[in-house]
């Protein structure tokens, strides 16, 4: 008697088989690496231009600032010849700037006469800048009325380059006016020195540099290098400038 046949099972019948089932995975595992480090990639990226675009703003407003109190610089000869009609609110000052720390490695401090912009006298009046004292990150400008708010407390003071160390942020005095964009280097012609009696140098340089990240000099997704902001600012009200 013959014996029928058993047909042989098909695949869709037998499903796949282990080794198989691990190749599949591995391949769906590449990909999703792929694809998980491309996402964080592009995530690191949009955030590293959001806090880019978020110091720049802040560090234009603070310059913006800064330059209105030292576009009304004057000086006290001025004042205290009559020149401009007006009340002598400088006279604790000698010339139009008086340097404390002019020293690129070690930040800025000095004083001016300037009118300022919310002083409600009609005077000028003595204000104090101070940009990374002491070598330590911050920018303050303050005056009778107390500080004004410029709030930059990641402000870069210094960068390496080869075995010069350069300011990163700093207000500078030229005799000339400079070009724009400004060098890494002081332009012939700039001092950190603010000049002294009536013979002031017409022009000067605001440079900031301000930190984008929330760590002083961290890399990786999401970091951001600093974001600098130069002018240059003619400087009218003082002696021999005008």
């Amino acid at each position: 008697m013959r014996s029928a046949s058993i047909p042989h099972p098909t695949r869709s019948e037998t499903g796949y088989s282990l080794v198989e089932m691990l190749v599949a995975l591995l391949v769906l595992g590449i990909f999703a690496a792929m694809s998980a480090t491309t996402v964080v990639a592009m995530n690191g990226s949009s955030v590293s231009s959001a806090r880019l675009g978020t110091a720049a703003e802040g560090v234009q407003a603070t310059a913006n600032t800064l330059v209105r109190y030292l576009e009304g610089a004057v000086s006290p000869v001025d004042l205290s010849q009559g020149q401009l009609q007006l009340a002598n609110g400088c006279g604790s000052l000698a010339s139009a700037f008086v340097a404390g720390v002019p020293t690129a490695g070690q930040g800025s401090s000095f004083s001016f006469c300037s009118y300022g912009v919310s002083n409600s006298s009609g005077s000028p009046a003595v204000y104090s800048l101070r940009i990374c004292d002491g070598g330590a990150p911050g920018l303050t400008l303050s005056g009778p009325g107390g500080t004004v708010p410029l709030d930059q407390t990641r402000v870069v003071c210094s960068t390496k380059s080869g075995s010069t160390t350069e300011p990163a942020s700093y207000v500078a005095f030229c005799a000339s006016l400079p070009s724009l964009p400004i060098a890494a280097s002081l332009p012939t012609g700039c001092t950190f020195d603010p000049p002294g009696g009536s013979a002031a140098d017409p022009y000067l340089i605001v440079s900031l540099s301000v930190q984008a990240n929330r760590v002083p000099g961290a890399t990786g997704a999401g970091s951001a290098v600093p974001t600098t902001i130069s002018e240059v600012v003619n400087l009218p009200n003082l002696s021999g400038s005008l």
